[in-house]
């Protein structure tokens, strides 16, 4: 796993941009202990940024025979687990998914659902949803501005964050712009 190159790669898509998180979301303490070697835990630019590649680099152990693509045999099996199971979403339904860290799972639910009419990707740490947004940006295929297509997205917060995230009220909001804090 190529990580200083991948990790300059992702650092280089800027600019960072925190998005709000409402404040009366409880961030649980276990958010800002030390995580593996972040010493602000889960609510830091550096774990952000490395959150995709070290998914990649499990991926790639756990799933040697796939070699750089372990980390997609690793989601494949959830995919497949999923479709055992008899899981659907109904046309027109919306998939939300918790913890969703930088929306690796997100984007793929995203293109695995296509009949479902939105997928929200909801996580405590605004650092990693910042990340999870610009590089769903930059995954997202350029297309003629009359053809929309529906898109992932992520949102800084707790389940209680959902009502304020759903469709319905972005556009009773009047379509406000996002709102946030530069990385500094």
């Amino acid at each position: 796993m190529p990580w200083t190159d991948a990790l300059a790669w992702v650092k280089a898509r800027g600019p960072w941009v925190l998005p709000e998180l409402d404040p009366d979301v409880a961030v649980p303490e276990y958010y800002r202990e030390p995580f593996h070697a972040y010493e602000s835990g889960n609510l830091c630019w550096e774990a952000a940024f490395e959150g995709e590649i070290a998914s990649r680099a499990v991926g790639a152990r756990n799933f040697p025979a796939a070699g750089a693509d372990g980390e997609l045999a690793f989601r494949g099996a959830f995919d497949d687990a999923l479709g055992e199971l008899g899981a659907a979403v109904p046309r027109g339904g919306a998939v939300i998914d918790f913890g969703c860290a930088s929306d690796i799972s997100t984007r793929r639910i995203a293109a695995n659902w296509p009949g479902a009419a939105s997928v929200l990707g909801l996580d405590l740490s605004p650092h990693f949803v910042a990340v999870g947004r610009r590089l769903h940006e930059l995954a997202a295929p350029r297309r003629r501005p009359r053809r929309r297509r529906k898109a992932a997205r992520a949102v800084a917060g707790s389940g209680s964050t959902i009502g304020a995230a759903s469709p319905a009220r972005r556009r009773g909001s009047g379509g406000g712009a996002a709102r946030g804090r530069a990385a500094g």
